[in-house]
């Protein structure tokens, strides 16, 4: 297999504080098994200008900020959460 499709996925949730969205998305990620890094949206008062930079790009208004190599999306988006599952899994399966 070329080395291009060797590389692991990364899948990186931004959250904030006390948001349940951010848990449940968490939670569900974990319960399937997809390995994740966390990030905060926010440095203090301020969002992070890599948040930023993704809620502008992609019409992003609420927490959590999920992105992965193939899905973007904010809030808790079940469709795009079982679509970013579904590929992770396929990833892993290579």
């Amino acid at each position: 297999m070329p080395a291009l499709f060797m590389e692991e996925t990364m899948v990186t949730v931004w959250e904030k504080p006390a948001c349940p969205n951010c848990n449940t998305v968490k939670g569900i990620l974990r319960e399937e098994g997809i390995r994740f890094e966390t990030r905060q949206i926010f440095d203090g008062d301020n969002i992070t200008p890599e948040a930023r930079a993704l809620m502008d790009e992609h019409g992003i208004k609420a927490a959590p900020i999920v992105k992965s190599d193939h899905v973007v999306f904010g809030g808790f988006n079940k469709a795009k959460l079982d679509e970013l599952i579904v590929w992770e899994q396929v990833w892993a399966d290579e």
